[in-house]
């Protein structure tokens, strides 16, 4: 038999890319805190990940390690944008750049005190603000978890035709034995 098949099929096998341990990353702002999701592509969590920070110059701001499910939270530096990576050992690591946001508009400095009913709470512009944003992250949380979970999916063009690939080679494979046993006279 010849080995020649068997050898290029062994050469382009271990050319491939190693995508089984490729480090998912995901990150959001949480009010004035910033939330790191980790895992790997197969779904695995990424436990004990060394995190560094970077804002937009480069200059690192922070710096830690993931915990049991694969989460590291941290205060906020500022708004301005941060590239966050997830080093999981082995080469194997991961990033998510987090665009920048609009600082909050300062509070006007002369206040008229707010009328408010008999017995009723008045709320500064800040309170009133983080309160909603508090609110509407409670309500947010399932959805940002659904599109982690979508952007986990690792189906883009090498994946396609790298099952094009193998079925092609298989069909070849099939090919040539069915054309061994049956030689044309």
């Amino acid at each position: 038999m010849p080995r020649a098949p068997l050898i290029v099929l062994c050469l382009v096998a271990l050319s491939l890319p190693a995508l089984a341990h490729h480090v998912i990353v995901f990150a959001y702002r949480e009010g004035n805190r910033v939330r790191v999701e980790s895992k790997f592509s197969g779904g695995d969590r990424v436990h004990e990940g060394k995190v560094t920070v970077t804002n937009a110059s480069g200059e690192k701001v922070n710096e830690g390690v993931t915990d049991a499910s694969g989460d590291y939270a941290f205060d906020a530096p500022g708004p301005g944008a941060l590239k966050i990576e997830v080093y999981a050992g082995e080469g194997h690591q991961g990033e998510w750049k987090l665009a920048a946001v609009n600082a909050p508009e300062p509070e006007p400095t002369t206040t008229a005190a707010a009328s408010t009913p008999s017995g009723g709470a008045s709320f500064s512009r800040a309170d009133l603000q983080r309160m909603i944003e508090d609110a509407v992250e409670v309500k947010v949380a399932p959805l940002r978890r659904m599109l982690i979970t979508l952007s986990e999916r690792d189906t883009d063009w090498r994946n396609i035709l790298g099952g094009l690939g193998w079925i092609a080679g298989v069909l070849g494979i099939i090919a040539y034995y069915k054309a061994r046993r049956n030689p044309t006279p």
